[in-house]
């Protein structure tokens, strides 16, 4: 939530006035606070966030793609920027030239997509979390009624290029 809203904040301040969304926000949980943080920041901001310009219904893993394009083709027209819920949803590009036509962002860092280089995303520490899990766990198993938590392990936003920012 905070990582996304950071984001979007980020292009609101560099003029951006047009903003869709792109992914499944009922996926999991943090998909969903991503999408909340995307427009607790457009609503600060007194911006709205269009629905015929967000894309936030289940996507198909083998056909996010063409999904992707059909839900292109119907657009009014683009919106400065897309905020994807990740990286694999960011990098589907359909010609079109970012930043120069619109800024695109993701969230995961991930490193093997083909825009990985450019790409403004949200890096996870996967490995900080596991750690934290395993404790979790264990306290778990000698706690069994203790009541449920829910942690969050902080994120670092990574600007690059596909949001106009060098690298």
């Amino acid at each position: 939530r905070t990582s996304i809203s950071e984001i979007t904040e980020h292009l609101i301040n560099k003029g951006m006035k047009t903003f869709g969304y792109i992914g499944d926000i009922n996926y999991a949980r943090s998909n969903h606070e991503r999408f909340e943080g995307f427009t607790d920041a457009l609503g600060k901001h007194g911006l709205a966030c269009p629905s015929e310009l967000s894309l936030t219904k289940s996507l198909g893993m083998d056909t996010h793609k063409e999904e992707i394009d059909a839900f292109l083709n119907t657009l009014p027209h683009m919106p400065d920027a897309f905020i994807c819920v990740n990286d694999y949803v960011a990098c589907y590009k359909r010609g079109i030239k970012i930043p120069e036509d619109i800024a695109i962002s993701g969230f995961d860092g991930n490193t093997e997509n083909p825009l990985a280089e450019s790409l403004t995303t949200v890096q996870v520490f996967n490995q900080d979390m596991g750690m934290r899990l395993a404790t979790q766990i264990l306290y778990r198993l000698e706690h069994p009624d203790a009541p449920y938590e829910v942690t969050y392990i902080d994120t670092k936003v990574i600007f690059r290029r596909s949001t106009g920012d060098e690298v």
